[in-house]
C-alpha cells in the first residue's frame, strides 16, 4: 500500500510541476463538455404511431386529433379492428 501511495504522490507532483499538464487536465474535459453539449439533441420527434379505435367516440377522435397535431408523433393509420 505504501508503494501505491508513493506512486500517486509522485504523479501528482509531476502533474503540478508542468503548467501544460494542468491545462490539459482541466481544459480537455471542459472542451469536450461544450462540444458534446451542442452536438447532442435530446428532443424526441417523429415517433411512428398507429391507432386502434374500437370505441369510435368523440373522445377517441379528440385524442387522435391531439396526437396528430404535435411534431412528436408521425401518424400512420387508424385501424377499425385489432387485426
Amino acid at each position: 500500500m505504501h508503494r501505491i501511495l508513493y506512486l500517486v504522490q509522485k504523479e501528482f507532483r509531476q502533474i503540478l510541476r508542468e503548467k501544460a499538464y494542468i491545462g490539459i487536465l482541466f481544459g480537455m474535459p471542459l472542451i469536450q463538455l461544450v462540444i458534446l453539449g451542442f452536438a447532442i439533441n435530446t428532443d424526441v420527434t417523429n415517433i411512428p404511431v398507429a391507432f386502434v379505435d374500437l370505441d369510435r367516440s368523440a373522445a377517441s377522435r379528440r385524442v387522435l386529433d391531439a396526437v396528430t397535431v404535435t411534431d412528436y408523433f408521425t401518424y400512420y393509420d387508424v385501424a377499425q379492428s385489432e387485426r
